[in-house]
């Protein structure tokens, strides 16, 4: 069978590739069919000619069909060409066979790249305009059929393949989610579990030394500190280390610099100002930050995208039952009351980020106004990570 569509990022599922498939095959074969029985109508000399042209066509498609390196790279362009030549000595003496265009229009697009495979149609285009013409008259409908099923095949295949990269991308941002939220629940069950009780014991024995400096046991007291010390930061290192990307080597603060330094640029090529306000010295923990982040990345991007706003202001401050982030841009706005009937992938996964952290979600907005998003998630590490800290700075003093 004949492969996905040469350069496409992402697959069709195997059943609709299978079907469009048989439905290529089924249309070829039934022109070429009807091409053929014309063919036995020719005196002797044009029917072996021609009866023999299109034995050659339907071998080479059948090759092509059936061994699908053939119809791979650089195999592709040369069963394409040798079609489209097998095609045009069978056209000059059987004019039905102009028909065939119409099938070979996709599978030029099918199995080549986009561009190669446009020019490849416009190919196919002239020769059945100039044929069908030449051999029987011209008329408006023999350059407009040929002409106007060749624009709506590649307007066909440029939908199609721009769909299968959005849901390459889509794809891509789900496993890059997943694998973000799992490193992110790692991280977080280590340090609420492993690194808060060996920083407990640690700072336990620590007490057991100070009170007890005499204990015949004192040497196995401080071996079993500094082990649990050893310990503490080696669990330290690993919640680094699953750390997500865009809190590497920086806080919430500095992740949120980072995100308007990165803005999109709008449609002109000009880049929105993105100013950072009101952060402090705010950091909810590897879960909360990691979700913040991500929301005011995707927030900015919409801004930018959709709402084409040229000036944005990002905010987190700690609130009463968490931190929250705020998102106001001067952009077109648009009208809350629909929001459910428009509401993408970006918002959906907001929503879903917060609702994993008991978080809420609020959006303000009106057409010609711009847009405020409001983002609260409650912060449960907070104390934790101090915990951590004090135990890491006291065993590092010794």
């Amino acid at each position: 069978m004949i492969d996905a569509p040469s350069g496409t990022a992402h697959q069709a599922p195997d059943h609709v590739m299978l079907a469009l498939n048989w439905a290529l095959h089924a249309l070829f074969a039934g022109l070429w069919l009807v091409a053929v029985v014309q063919a036995f109508s020719l005196d002797d000399g044009e029917r072996l000619f021609s009866l023999a042209a299109a034995s050659c066509l339907l071998l080479v498609y059948g090759l092509g069909a059936v061994l699908p390196r053939l119809a791979r790279g650089q195999g592709a362009l040369l069963w394409v060409a040798a079609l489209v030549v097998l095609w045009t000595l069978l056209i000059v003496h059987v004019p039905s066979a102009a028909y065939l265009a119409f099938p070979l229009f996709f599978l030029c697009l099918h199995v080549l790249p986009l561009r190669s495979g446009s020019l490849a149609v416009v190919l196919v285009c002239v020769i059945a305009v100039v044929t069908i013409g030449t051999q029987q008259e011209w008329t408006i409908g023999g350059v407009a059929g040929p002409t106007v099923a060749a624009a709506a095949a590649i307007a066909v295949a440029v939908g199609y393949r721009s769909l299968m990269d959005t849901r390459a991308e889509l794809a891509a941002k789900e496993r890059a989610a997943g694998q973000e939220a799992e490193r992110t629940r790692l991280a977080g069950e280590i340090h609420d579990t492993i690194a808060q009780e060996l920083a407990s014991i640690q700072m336990l024995l620590r007490a057991v030394e100070r009170s007890a400096p005499e204990h015949p046991s004192i040497d196995d007291i401080r071996l079993a500190r500094e082990t649990a010390g050893n310990s503490l930061h080696e669990a330290r290192r690993v919640v680094a280390a699953l750390r997500p990307a865009v809190l590497e080597g920086t806080t919430l603060a500095g992740a949120l610099e980072r995100v308007a330094l990165h803005a999109p640029a709008l449609p002109d090529g000009t880049r929105p100002r993105v100013r950072v306000t009101g952060t402090g010295d705010v950091d909810g923990g590897v879960r909360v930050s990691s979700a913040l982040v991500r929301i005011a990345q995707e927030a900015v991007s919409n801004a930018v995208r959709h709402g084409h706003a040229t000036q944005i202001e990002v905010s987190a401050t700690r609130a009463r039952d968490g931190i929250e982030l705020i998102v106001r841009d001067n952009g077109t706005g648009f009208d809350t009351a629909r929001l459910g009937e428009a509401e993408g992938f970006g918002l959906e996964n907001m929503r879903l980020r917060l609702d994993e952290l008991g978080g809420r979600l609020s959006i303000d907005s009106q057409p010609g106004v711009g847009t405020v998003l409001g983002a609260t998630a409650p912060v449960r590490m907070v104390a934790g990570d101090g915990d951590l800290a004090a135990a890491s700075k006291e065993d590092s003093t010794r």
